[in-house]
């Protein structure tokens, strides 16, 4: 399950990977987790009070270690890991293919998504949907964010409002600043032909087209936001997997939220590329 790839130790690619939290083959990878994660982590999942909030820890630290593995060779109980001030954490390995690689974590009670690439940053932030949105944290939003919202009907806000959440989640956490940057000093519009970001002018130390961003559905009931950093000109190829199953995405019923939200992606290496139209800007 953790061999390394050479094939993707470069590469442009965005790779998105997902797997549920209750797929018995991420515990027992490699001996289960007692056998990849650190005494830190291990101490960690016994303070959990629920069994399935330990179960989604364990599986979610452990899913990290082997994906990672795919890119470096190292075992999955060699990776070492920082936080930065606001608790993104990172790579703290020496090895010389650990410079430039760069992850990102998110999960529901359900579902696990890891984003990684190399020598760009990246963002990505998974929801689950099938409950009620809370409406409430719109307060923090863009004044054009909430009027946006106010405008759609009902059938359409909850779905709004998780587009907008996922977006700017996905976008905070590839900043790597946490809250730290106000949710009003930043907000998105759906313009042909994709996302756009908007900056408040008081947000001097980005630029908006230093990203991009793509929507979709990983299932039914989880959406799933990704900010990937542009290099370049050209537009990002986005490839997702799984850790076992390679038509999983597309069994599960993955779908980009609109023509062109997730431009040049494929859903496996070797299965048909999904539809592309143009690049979310």
């Amino acid at each position: 399950m953790t061999a390394h790839d050479p094939a993707f130790a470069d590469g442009d690619a965005v790779h998105v990977w997902a797997c549920r939290t209750d797929d018995p083959r991420v515990l027992e990878g490699a001996s289960g987790p007692s056998a990849v994660l650190n005494p830190e982590e291990i101490a960690q999942s016994a303070r959990f009070f629920f069994a399935k909030d330990r179960r989604r820890y364990l599986a979610t630290r452990s899913m990290v270690r082997h994906v990672l593995s795919r890119y470096i060779p190292l075992a999955p109980a060699e990776w070492r890991f920082r936080a930065n001030a606001h608790g993104r954490p990172a790579i703290a390995n020496a090895h010389a293919l650990a410079h430039g690689l760069d992850f990102n974590i998110s999960h529901t009670d359900h579902l696990i998504a890891i984003g990684v690439a190399r020598n760009r940053r990246i963002g990505l932030d998974t929801e689950f949907v099938a409950r009620d949105a809370p409406f409430e944290v719109t307060e923090s939003f863009a004044p054009e964010e909430r009027a946006m919202l106010a405008s759609v009907d009902d059938a359409g806000r909850a779905a709004r409002f998780w587009e907008l959440w996922t977006l700017k989640e996905s976008y905070i956490k590839a900043r790597g600043i946490g809250l730290s940057l106000p949710l009003d000093q930043f907000r998105f519009s759906f313009d042909s032909p994709g996302i756009r970001l908007h900056l408040d002018p008081a947000v001097t130390d980005d630029a908006p087209e230093r990203w991009q961003f793509g929507l979709g559905a990983l299932d039914d009931n989880h959406r799933l936001a990704v900010c990937a950093e542009r290099r370049g000109s050209g537009d990002t190829a986005f490839v997702f997997r799984h850790l076992y199953d390679p038509d999983w995405f597309r069994q599960a019923g993955w779908r980009a939220g609109q023509p062109g939200m997730f431009p040049a992606t494929h859903l496996h290496p070797g299965e048909t590329p999904s539809p592309v139209d143009r690049a979310t800007r």
